[in-house]
């Protein structure tokens, strides 16, 4: 399930800037959607000015992905955060550095790798994941080089869990 996940949000989640279907009934949500086999992903997400700040250079970031198995919920994930309109396409490239990873590794809470940085951009992108697939949350930001994590520009908690099935 976990390189199920990997790989769906590699092809068609928002990192990858597959621009999802409006959510009906909904102030600007998107969602993706994603089969392979028995499973299912679905990714609804937002970005919305963050008019509630007296930045207006900033936009609030929220998130739902959910996972079936054969028409089941199984796996969900949630997120919640900001960071600055010119940010974006970075945060999108440093999510998608680790969705190209596939799970070789150590998983990073569905989100970014530890670290992430590119040349001439004068930004770092840093992710602190506690759990393993069945059970996680962290932290990720984006802050100036070198800078300490309480100057971060952006910044969104997320956690993640299996489902378990009631019995009925």
């Amino acid at each position: 399930m976990e390189t199920f996940f990997l790989t769906a949000m590699g092809k068609c989640g928002w990192a990858t800037g597959v621009k999802g279907t409006k959510v009906i009934g909904t102030n600007g949500l998107r969602m993706n959607e994603f089969e392979e086999g028995d499973f299912r992903f679905r990714q609804v997400y937002g970005i919305f000015d963050a008019h509630h700040r007296t930045d207006l250079s900033r936009v609030a970031l929220t998130d739902i992905v959910t996972i079936f198995y054969k028409g089941r919920e199984t796996w969900m994930m949630t997120l919640n955060g900001h960071c600055r309109k010119e940010d974006l396409s970075f945060l999108q490239r440093a999510l998608m550095e680790a969705y190209a990873y596939k799970g070789r590794g150590k998983f990073h809470g569905g989100r970014g790798l530890v670290h992430h940085t590119e040349d001439g951009y004068p930004i770092e992108y840093g992710n602190s994941a506690h759990g393993a697939f069945h059970n996680f949350g962290g932290t990720e930001g984006i802050r100036p080089l070198g800078k300490v994590i309480s100057e971060y520009t952006g910044q969104t908690e997320y956690r993640g869990w299996l489902i378990t099935p009631r019995s009925r």
